[in-house]
């Protein structure tokens, strides 16, 4: 989607440099002669017929146009000035090849441009362009001001900024430039509006040396610094790449590959800490920027993607990497040759100015489709006008609803219940009144409805980049790089879970109608399955088990004693770093061998603008050759306690925190030279793996007995209760697997499409559930493609009987899918089942070592450390002696019964890496 992969650059700059004839210093007088010379040109095009008033062109099809009937146009130049705190000094743009000194239109309303190219200008002078002027060229030097200027040229108004200017190699006009106000002439125009925020770049902390810690300074970043600091972290990048590619030496490993790997560090270490606080809820100006920043990262992609002789240079290193000793670099050298084939280095040049096209208009749905749903899901909360419809939630969490109603403006007795990303509402399993549940599911199923045609052009544009590249689907493109390697062993594994699932859920369907005496709804089953089954006996109801999970004692004696047992970490909480948000707490991890590992941040609770889910998120990735320690983000969103009260954990929000936790570690434990190698650095189906080893450690008995204890006795869970829980663990949760089968068709349904681009589009859709019962042809085979949301849901649902179980819907939908059609799980939401029979077969292995002991851990770490520098199934059969994953560890983990197929091993592709 135009985004930043791990160790390179990404995207765009904004306006392109024309050349300015030189900045010539010279006195009042002569500057006086200049503008005359100028106005008598202006005269000149004005006898020739040249308009005056016209409405400017756009930079972005969103910005309004400003200074309509105000604006000069000239169709062979434009007046800029040098601005010097109260006065103006005009200067000539040259473009190239126009042979009299004069740009191309811009709107009347000059500010916030920026060009780019050589010199330096003096003092506190600055230029200013309009955002609306699109100018070519790649010479590009920083100019600097030390404070907001401002200023006008007849009817052209300039707006002053401080910070980061880019201009040619100077101006063929200029005057003195005047310090300190002194002999400046007031400016003749009204006066120019307020300056718009920035801030000079000498004050940026994102170009200053990172701490010796390694985490960006939050605590001095704002929300201005973050444009001006990528574009030069972006136009240094570019111009390290110019070098690579104009370099007469023979390409090589060290003056291609990895010169090229270390060129975009700076705009990675930018790049990261801007979205972890986008995505993490912080200033709304910062969404403001996302959109921009996606394209401008995109474009920078694009640009590096199209050095045809950067390509070749890595071509030809790649072609004789077998004389490559060293394994790392030689991985390396695959990484990038194959990273840039698959992006479209190698297409010829209408194909890649397609392709460039294509994924600058994915850059914009895809950042639109993150606002859109962010502030749907907010707007889709469920207010209630008291407590008495919220029967069966906690009172910790009946108190956190009357909180979030007031932060959110209603006074007593308003309760407001947030919507969590999913499908299937938390809240559903508590609440005991049938109405309230279905009206709180309803909400959460109507979210992201202007998002389901913007999901169809993101998949459409998909398609068309696959085709681009020559792929039949994106489906097709996305696994090629993945264990699995192809289309049709994903399917495979479809087929031969949905037998078992959908066996295993009308089983329990019929068990919880007979429980309950009436039709199971979707808002009816999680309420119902958490309830002991009759016969079953004493157990702990779910607010019981809840007071002994309590928030801290869980990560502290839980998830850090765990990775004490297994690998020998100790976690020390930091008060004097600041994190991203006040919430968000810093550890320091060590090793007791090898000192400092890295920073462990963890930020749990739910706030407006955050992202919804739980995620982990890497601001530094390890790697010795940049001597880079990791620091890694945990983010989660519980459900803030009511004021003086403990935050009490269900059993599903602590495996949460412990598959989170083990995406950290896998991080944090990364033992490579490189950062495109840093873990996690293995396939995206091969990732989720470690995740779901370590979420089963919650369950571990001595585990259990060391961190569950009550939160306000102390008492250890009793030895019954935590035979109970592990068992609970270890058999059941048909509905989440469900679930996350029929999330994964969905994706699959959009992404198995192939690129129609005459087809016409398709009429409104009927109901979905109407939908579902007409025949089609499968995804992805042969004439036009249908791309209506509800009917390629329908058909996904379908084609592997999901549709058999309506009572379960897709854990996510196409409006409200944030992985897929946001982040990076386009075609490869699978791999969260894929992942977990990789990681049955993979704690199956850890349990004949002793399970949570430190021998374990040595091996797990083993394959942990190497991340993307070694191929991950060969890791895979290092540690468990298989070549293959197998299904029946799987079914054996989840309580499911056998398939009725063969084989029932998984042949991925064991060559990706």
């Amino acid at each position: 989607t135009g985004g930043v992969l791990r160790g390179d650059g990404g995207g765009p700059g904004g306006l392109g440099g024309d050349r300015l004839s030189g900045l010539l210093p010279g006195d009042q007088l002569l500057g006086l002669l200049r503008l005359l010379c100028l106005l008598g040109l202006l005269c000149r095009n004005a006898l020739r017929g040249c308009p005056t008033g016209f409405p400017g062109r756009a930079h972005s099809s969103s910005a309004p146009a400003r200074g309509r009937g105000r604006g000069v146009r000239l169709w062979r130049g434009v007046v800029v000035g040098l601005v010097v705190r109260h006065g103006v000094v005009p200067a000539v743009v040259d473009e190239p090849g126009s042979g009299n000194g004069l740009a191309r239109d811009m709107d009347g309303d000059l500010s916030g441009g920026r060009l780019r190219g050589h010199g330096d200008l003096p003092g506190d002078a600055t230029l200013h362009l309009s955002r609306n002027l699109h100018l070519p060229g790649r010479d590009r030097r920083l100019f600097r001001t030390a404070r907001p200027v401002r200023g006008a040229l007849g009817a052209v108004r300039l707006r002053g900024r401080q910070g980061e200017h880019r201009a040619g190699r100077g101006l063929l006009c200029g005057g003195p430039l005047v310090r300190g106000g002194q002999g400046a002439t007031p400016p003749a125009a009204s006066p120019a509006p307020p300056p718009e925020p920035s801030v000079p770049m000498g004050a940026n902390p994102l170009l200053e040396p990172p701490a010796a810690h390694g985490m960006q300074p939050f605590a001095d970043i704002r929300p201005a610094h973050y444009r001006p600091a990528l574009e030069q972290a972006v136009a240094e990048r570019e111009d390290r790449v110019a070098a690579i590619a104009a370099d007469p030496a023979p390409p090589d490993f060290a003056n291609t590959v990895e010169a090229l790997e270390f060129s975009g560090t700076r705009v990675q270490y930018i790049h990261d800490a801007f979205t972890h606080q986008v995505t993490a809820g912080g200033d709304p100006a910062l969404t403001g920027l996302e959109q921009d920043i996606a394209v401008l990262l995109s474009r920078h992609e694009g640009r590096i993607v199209r050095n045809r002789r950067l390509v070749a240079r890595i071509d030809a290193v790649h072609a004789g990497r077998d004389t490559i000793a060293d394994p790392q670099s030689r991985a390396l050298t695959v990484h990038w040759w194959r990273r840039m084939r698959r992006v479209g280095a190698m297409l010829p040049a209408e194909a890649a100015r397609e392709l460039g096209e294509v994924n600058r208009q994915l850059s914009r749905e895809c950042a639109a489709y993150r606002q859109t749903l962010i502030e749907d899901t907010h707007r889709q909360a469920l207010a209630v006008p008291g407590p008495d419809v919220l029967r069966g939630l906690p009172a910790d969490r009946l108190a956190a609803t009357a909180e979030e109603a007031a932060r959110r403006g209603r006074a007593e007795p308003w309760h407001v219940l947030p919507l969590a990303s999913s499908t299937s509402q938390p809240a559903l399993v508590q609440l005991s009144d049938r109405d309230t549940r279905r009206t709180l599911f309803e909400r959460s199923l109507g979210r992201g409805a202007d998002n389901e045609e913007r999901a169809a052009r993101i998949a459409r544009l998909r398609a068309r980049q696959a085709r681009i590249l020559g792929y039949p689907s994106y489906a097709a493109w996305a696994t090629e790089d993945q264990t699995t390697g192809t289309p049709q062993a994903v399917e495979a594994m479809f087929r031969q879970l949905a037998q078992p699932l959908l066996h295993a859920a009308h089983t329990e369907r019929r068990a919880l109608r007979a429980r309950a005496g009436h039709r199971i709804r979707a808002w009816d089953w999680t309420h119902h399955a958490a309830a002991a089954p009759p016969g079953a006996g004493e157990g702990p109801t779910a607010d019981e088990l809840r007071a002994h999970f309590e928030l801290d004692a869980v990560i502290t004696q839980g998830l850090f004693h765990s990775a004490r047992l297994l690998y020998g970490l100790e976690f020390t909480e930091h008060h004097d770093l600041t994190a991203h948000h006040p919430g968000a707490r810093v550890f320091q991890v060590t090793d007791e061998h090898a000192g400092t590992v890295g920073l462990f941040l963890i930020d749990v609770f739910s706030r407006p603008g955050k992202r919804g889910g739980a995620w982990t998120g890497i601001l530094r990735p390890q790697a010795h050759s940049t001597a880079t320690r990791p620091v890694v983000v945990n983010t989660f969103n519980l459900t803030p306690p009511g004021t003086g009260r403990p935050c009490l954990l269900d059993m599903s929000e602590v495996v949460t925190l412990f598959h989170e936790f083990g995406h950290a570690l896998h991080a944090l434990l990364s033992d490579v030279r490189y950062p495109a190698h840093s873990a996690p650095g293995v396939p995206r189906d091969f990732s989720e793996a470690p995740a779901q080893v370590h979420e089963t450690w919650a369950f571990d008995e001595r585990l259990l007995a060391h961190y569950a204890r009550h939160h306000r006795t102390g008492q250890p869970l009793p030895p019954e209760w935590i035979k109970q829980v592990g068992e609970r663990h270890g058999t059941g949760g048909v509905h989440l697997l469900v679930e996350i089968l029929g999330a994964a068709a969905v994706d699959w349904s959009w992404h198995t499409l192939p690129d129609a681009p005459d087809a016409p589009d398709a009429p409104d859709a009927p109901d979905a559930r109407s939908a579902s019962d007409a025949p089609s042809a499968p995804d992805g085979q042969g004439g036009n493609a249908d791309w209506n949301p509800a009917r390629v849901e329908a058909r996904g649902a379908a084609r592997w009987g999901l549709d058999k179980v309506p009572e379960i819907p897709p854990r996510y939908r196409s409006g409200y899918f944030d992985h897929v059609f946001h982040g990076p799980y386009g075609a490869g939401f699978y791999a969260y089942l894929w992942s977990e029979i990789i990681a049955a077969n993979l704690v199956e292995a850890l349990e004949r070592r002793g399970g949570l002991t430190r021998a374990s851990g040595e091996a797990l770490r083993t394959m942990l450390a190497a991340g993307g520098s070694r191929a991950a199934m060969a890791m895979f059969h290092e540690l468990t002696g298989l070549d293959q994953p197998r299904i029946e560890p799987f079914l054996r983990r989840r309580g499911l019964p056998d398939p009725d197929i063969a084989p029932s091993s998984l042949s991925p592709n064991r060559t990706s890496s």
